[in-house]
């Protein structure tokens, strides 16, 4: 979690390239914890670091199928694939924002 947590703090303050060895160690430490992950990705989507043409989505594609199955392979799959029409990672599997009330 605070491997996340550092990346996410460095990525908000726009040093996305700074956060990625703490995204990448700590998505493979918690690679079934889809909210943590999904946070993550979606800063870096928002950084457009995830772009089409980005090392970054290969290399944490290729990390994430060292677990078939968890829900860093899905996120990464699915940012992929649809992170065009979501705008970053499936809303339904974002985190809820700081001071938001439940999610519906």
């Amino acid at each position: 979690m605070a491997n996340v947590y550092y990346g996410d703090t460095l990525c908000r303050l726009h040093r996305a390239k700074e956060a990625i060895p703490y995204y990448e160690r700590g998505f493979e430490l918690a690679y079934n914890d889809v909210n943590l992950i999904a946070l993550g990705m979606q800063c870096l989507w928002d950084e457009k670091e995830l772009t089409d043409d980005s090392p970054l989505r290969t290399d944490l594609s290729e990390r994430a199928g060292k677990f078939p199955g968890s829900w860093y392979d899905y996120l990464i799959k699915d940012i992929i694939a649809n992170g065009t029409e979501h705008n970053g990672v499936d809303p339904k599997h974002r985190p809820r924002g700081y001071n938001e009330g439940p999610k519906e």
